[in-house]
């Protein structure tokens, strides 16, 4: 199935804001899916160095890889849900996060939505479903400042937020957006981004 990419915005973006609690449903239903020591939980393709823990946060910068979810905390074939990270990019970064995707052992993933990480000057709203961009530029953070990314998934509907303002909304045909785990990506050896707070409500 051919990715389309979809809801791309801004160098640096999206994320969230609780703590570190691994394996740990807080008050609200919000699952953490990553516990800032290690990769539990998680597979990477291609290049394994590419994804590194540092200092408590998940660090994306390499040649081409991909990290999958993998973890029991929300199964295998995930529908709609609410994920938040925060998130911090560099000049030239280049990083997406994967929606209804399925592991794929080499290259970009054959199945799902990819949303768009970039540098912030090179932010594109990326938002038709066939892959055509806008010449609009729309900067909501800048590189190398914390901001809050919240992707919600609710039936065919996607909607996309930066600290706490709505960015970009889509419309899918239902039967395309039919399921599966979430997945990051590495691009290349001149793209860093960072991530921490990576969590997850199932609706």
């Amino acid at each position: 199935m051919k990715i389309l990419r979809i809801l791309g915005l801004v160098g640096v973006i999206w994320v969230s804001l609780s703590g570190f609690g691994f394996n740990n449903e807080d008050e609200e239903g919000w699952i953490s899916l990553f516990d800032g020591t290690s990769l539990e939980g998680w597979t990477v393709t291609e290049n394994p160095r590419a994804f590194q823990v540092f200092s408590g946060m998940l660090v994306s910068h390499g040649p081409r890889a991909h990290l999958y979810y993998n973890g029991d905390e929300i199964g295998k074939d995930l529908k709609n849900f609410e994920l938040k990270a925060d998130i911090m990019t560099f000049p030239k970064a280049n990083s997406g996060i994967y929606i209804h995707t399925e592991y794929t052992e080499k290259g970009f993933p054959n199945k799902g939505y990819e949303i768009q990480i970039n540098e912030a000057s090179q932010c594109i709203n990326r938002a038709n479903e066939k892959g055509l961009e806008t010449s609009e530029r729309e900067t909501y953070v800048k590189d190398m400042q914390w901001f809050t990314q919240h992707i919600i998934v609710q039936d065919n509907m996607v909607t996309i937020k930066i600290n706490d303002e709505v960015v970009n909304k889509y419309k899918i045909d239902e039967a395309e957006l039919n399921g599966g785990t979430i997945a990051l990506q590495a691009h290349d050896m001149h793209s860093r981004v960072y991530f921490k707070n990576i969590k997850i409500k199932p609706l």
